[in-house]
């Protein structure tokens, strides 16, 4: 029996150590939490697209993924599309065997490249890893046009541009920015293909989630449920009365 001394508080400090010690260990998630980690059970599911731990969307609500591994579905259309550092993509494709999406970027999907926002973006590395059959190339723009280059091209609202396999024409030209394309894509060497230039970028890339899947196949496993408190992955379970959901942090493969 606990001593009266050591727990002869008053009651609003009774309650505030209360809440210390369940936050402390995790063990009692809020009941709002309770009902979401429930749902995890649930797959994201957009027209013919599925998907499960780490992303979440839909009917999977923020703790089942990882908060910047969100997927959107366009309703009216059944396309899935991501919202990475403002940028958004189109999903092509989900691979569930192998945890790789193929991405597009939206505003290259269009008739015409020169209608495209002509600003770089970058995938989370932490995230994302780019299939080795896919490269990086930097269309340079606003260059002077006494510059002659066989990859030049001309928009409207950009001038005079350039498509290079390095980023070291900044002295000639305003901006740039990069564009991801297969490796054994090369700028024409007499003139540059636009209309192959779209039909590559529409095609999208490759891309493989970064993510340690053991730890959520063994908590799958003993009958848990795989999601995230912010950026931790964590494992949680019903206690045997199904009431109550206690979570614990996931851990690493050895062999991570």
């Amino acid at each position: 029996m606990f001593s009266p001394i050591l727990f002869g508080f008053s009651k609003p400090n009774s309650c505030l150590i209360l809440i210390f010690f369940l936050s402390y260990f995790h063990h009692l998630p809020c009941a709002l939490s309770q009902r979401e980690l429930r749902l995890c059970h649930h797959r994201f599911q957009c027209g013919n697209f599925t998907a499960g731990f780490p992303l979440w969307g839909e009917s999977r609500p923020q703790p089942c993924g990882h908060p910047s591994l969100e997927l959107h579905c366009d309703q009216s259309s059944n396309k899935t599309f991501f919202i990475i550092s403002g940028q958004m993509y189109s999903v092509l494709q989900i691979d569930n065997s192998t945890n790789t999406l193929r991405l597009a970027r939206q505003d290259f999907l269009g008739e015409s490249f020169c209608n495209a926002t002509f600003t770089g973006t970058t995938l989370t590395p932490e995230l994302f890893q780019l299939s080795p059959d896919y490269k990086t190339l930097f269309v340079h723009y606003l260059c002077n046009e006494r510059l002659h280059n066989p990859s030049n091209f001309k928009c409207a609202k950009i001038g005079i541009a350039s498509v290079h396999q390095d980023n070291n024409y900044y002295e000639n030209c305003g901006a740039s920015f990069n564009i991801t394309v297969p490796t054994n894509y090369a700028p024409e060497e007499e003139a540059l293909n636009m209309t192959r230039l779209g039909s590559v970028l529409r095609e999208g890339f490759v891309v493989k989630l970064k993510y340690d899947e053991r730890p959520c196949q063994e908590c799958q496993s003993s009958g848990g449920i795989c999601g995230y408190d912010v950026s931790t992955p964590i494992c949680c379970k019903t206690n045997s009365s199904g009431s109550v959901i206690a979570c614990s942090q996931m851990i690493p493969s050895k062999s991570n």
